[in-house]
Formats: structure tokens, sequence, C-alpha cells
């Protein structure tokens, strides 16, 4: 249970600061010219954050030692969440010579943080509804003012009486197994059904290089079975062993609620009620069951042409004769693996629209010619 819990935070917390799966990132990454360096961004940015959490790890255990040696509270007994930030860390500040010099810079660093965590999320929402008809001709500020509203009544209920218990609850199972399974599913869709040679392409039309086959192995082989083995062991997981969460309830002299006694970190875990998992499932559901939805929605859809394509030809990148679609791909995969295909044949996918594919300007066979379906 313990190597289980050790695995799915560990693939939470690398989503959460790689902002893996939420969409800010392709949301900041339209905005780069296609001839960037995609490859490099993405080594500088894995290493800063590795960097940043081992010297936030490091920092984070000084101060809990530290306040083991002060108040005898181990640091195996301390949990993470809010009480981490806000009762464990806060206590040890308090400890420290200038407490009001620390505590003031450990809180200002806190709402950094959020600031800076929302940019990513508030993008992540805007950037597509934009693309919405609706939301097309409003002015940004005001649907950035929308978004953030929405988000602020969202969480509003956080800060009540029982605010804790509901964020508990959208903490463990809101986000999570939905980045993961989102993640997943990136692995599969672009290596698997758009292809590693199309992908592979793509990106040596961008950098000038195709990526090393070490790469190549983990998009799709390691990645994939990775993410499989710690989501099913998850899922197993919380199936099987009913979900707690943390709740303060106060020292052992002096518990918050007499029905709870208090105990020597004042923290104590407390199973979730039958409709909160419910509510959960829910949670874990909702964000996922659109992307099956929209696979099958989009099954015959073909790629349509991008407003640049002749300028992308003049650049040295090809027009593959049939474009991909969903549907097309079942097909090949069918005939794949031995199955009969009842119907004549799939004479929606290649209506109209054009993709392009990058042969790379070193190939003997490169043409500039256009072709539509």
């Amino acid at each position: 249970s313990s190597g289980i819990n050790a695995e799915y935070g560990a693939a939470g917390q690398i989503f959460y600061s790689l902002s893996v799966g939420f969409g800010a990132l392709i949301c900041f990454a339209s905005y780069n010219p296609i001839k960037n360096n995609c490859c490099k961004d993405a080594m500088f940015i894995s290493l800063v954050n590795c960097g940043t959490s081992v010297f936030s790890g490091v920092v984070v255990y000084s101060i809990l030692g530290f306040r083991e040696v002060s108040t005898g509270i181990k640091v195996a007994d301390v949990e993470g969440g809010p009480g981490l930030a806000f009762i464990a860390y806060t206590t040890a500040v308090a400890e420290m010579p200038l407490p009001q010099l620390w505590a003031a810079a450990f809180f200002f660093m806190m709402v950094t943080l959020a600031l800076n965590s929302e940019f990513g999320t508030v993008e992540a929402c805007v950037t597509p509804l934009r693309d919405f008809k609706i939301f097309s001709k409003m002015r940004r500020e005001l649907l950035c003012l929308i978004v953030c509203c929405v988000m602020f009544l969202v969480g509003l209920p956080m800060c009540c009486r029982n605010g804790l218990y509901v964020f508990n609850l959208w903490d463990n199972y809101s986000v999570t197994i939905p980045l993961l399974c989102v993640g997943l599913l990136e692995c599969i869709g672009i290596m698997w059904i758009y292809g590693m040679p199309r992908f592979l392409k793509d990106i040596e039309y961008m950098t000038g290089s195709v990526p090393h086959m070490y790469w190549q192995i983990c998009w799709k082989w390691v990645s994939p079975l990775l993410l499989i083995v710690v989501l099913l062991s998850s899922l197993i997981k919380k199936m099987i062993i009913p979900e707690t969460y943390e709740a303060f309830v106060g020292c052992e002299d002096h518990p918050i609620n007499d029905d709870i006694p208090g105990t020597p970190n004042w923290n104590r875990k407390i199973p979730f009620t039958w409709w909160a998992q419910f509510f959960a499932a829910l949670m874990v559901i909702a964000p996922v069951m659109w992307i099956p939805v929209f696979i099958f929605w989009k099954r015959n859809a073909a790629v349509q042409p991008i407003p640049y394509l002749q300028g992308m030809i003049d650049q040295g990148m090809v027009v593959e004769e049939e474009p991909f679609s969903f549907g097309d791909e079942w097909q090949k995969f069918k005939k794949r693996i031995g199955l009969k295909n009842n119907r004549a044949g799939n004479q929606v996918g290649n209506t109209g629209g054009c993709v392009i594919e990058n042969k790379g300007a070193r190939d003997p066979n490169f043409s500039q010619t256009v072709t539509k379906a």
C-alpha cells in the first residue's frame, strides 16, 4: 500500500509540477513560431523543475527536522496537503529566530506560488474557449474575469467551516487520476494512432533533427506502460481500501470535537462518506468521458487544411494524398489483426481537407506539390 501511494504521489507530483495533461503547455506552445526548438525547451524545463523540486525537498525536510527536535513530533508523522503548509511548517517557523520575518517571507512565497500556478490554469481555460464562436469576439480580459469568477465561486465552499473536507475530496480525486488518464491517452494517441513516424517528421521539421532512440522508446513503450501500471494499481487500491482524508482534530488535551479524540500530531485519518465517494467517482469520470465521446464523434473526420499550407510547403513540407482520420486508422488496425470489415470501405474519412507530412529536406523524393482529397 505504501509503495502504491509513493508511486501515485510521485506521478501526480510530476504532472502537477510540469503541467502535463492540463493543457497549459499546449496553450503556451501555440504562441511559439513553428521553427521553435521544442526539444531544447522541454529539456530545460524538465531540468529546472527537477532541480527546484530537489532544492525544495531539502529546505522542507530541514525545517521539519528542526520541528522534530524542537517539539518531538516525528517527520514520518507529518502528512502532506494543507496541514504541511499551514500547521507543521508554520509551527516550525515560529520556533526560529526572528519568527515574524520568516513567517512573512513564507506566506509571501505561498501567495506568489498560487498566482504563478493560476497563470497556467487560467490560460488553459481561456485559450480553448476563444476557439468557440460565442467567445471569439469577446475581449480577452473580460473572458479571463469570467473564468476567474467561476473558479472563485467553485473554491468558495472550501473556505467555509467544513471546507477542508471539500478540499480533500477535490484534491484526492478531481485531478490526479484524470491527469494520468489524459497522459496515457496522449501517449497512445500520438505514438500509436497518429503514428510515431509522422510525429518524428514533425519534430525534424521544427528542430532540424530526429529525437534520439531513447526518447522514441520512452514515448512509445516506457511511458504508456508505467502510466498503465500506476493507474491500475491506484484504482485497485482505491476500490479495495476505503479512502480517507486527513482531518484536523486538535491535541489530546483539547480536541476540537468531543466525539473525535485528539492525537499527538493533531491530525486523524477519517474515511469519506458514501455520498462523498459517489461524488468523487463523478469527478474522476467527468473530465475523461469526453475523450471517447469526441473520438467516436470525429471518427470519420479528416484533418482540415491549415491556413498557411502553401507557406509551409515552400519551407520543405509535403502534403499526403490521404488525410489522417480515425476511421481510416481503425480500418487499418482491424485489417492488421485479421478482422473482417463488414462495410465496403470507409468513404467518409477522405472527403475534403489535407494534412501535412514532412519527409525532410534531405529526402531525395522531396516534392512541393499539393494534393487535395
